[in-house]
């Protein structure tokens, strides 16, 4: 589980079912990117579900409950999370914090890959990132 900013790490299933380490950095609200991977603790966290294949076009029908979602995670610690972290859920915050801080969605998936160096969504999500945020 790595911190990309603030309130908001991006993570894998093992991050996902790791009760200790969920409580360690506090989180709160958990985003799940996945169809196969089970909301693990569903009395414990607030849980967020995207039903997402990797790749899925489809992710473009969630954008707006992905704003609002993320803006009311934003004052909680978050963890977003697919199988690998590495597409779904860097994708996912990508287009938060595009939106939200009107950044380039390049720029934000290079901040991302500072923290987490296997982050990279996969082309079909680029494509849709182009079409949907702002480019460099």
């Amino acid at each position: 589980m790595d911190r990309i900013i603030r309130n908001f790490y991006i993570g894998d299933e093992e991050d996902s079912r790791n009760i200790e380490l969920l409580k360690e950095h506090n989180i709160k609200c958990i985003v799940n990117c996945t169809r196969s991977i089970p909301n693990y603790y569903p009395g414990i966290f607030w849980y967020f579900n995207l039903p997402l294949n990797d790749p899925d076009p489809l992710i473009e029908n969630y954008f707006g409950a992905i704003l609002d979602q993320l803006i009311l995670m934003q004052d909680f610690p978050t963890l977003i999370h697919c199988k690998v972290g590495k597409s779904r859920s860097v994708t996912t915050l990508i287009y938060f914090l595009s939106k939200f801080l009107d950044l380039p969605w390049e720029y934000v998936l290079n901040k991302i890959k500072e923290v987490r160096s296997i982050a990279e969504p996969h082309n079909i999500f680029k494509n849709i990132l182009n079409k949907n945020c702002r480019c460099s």
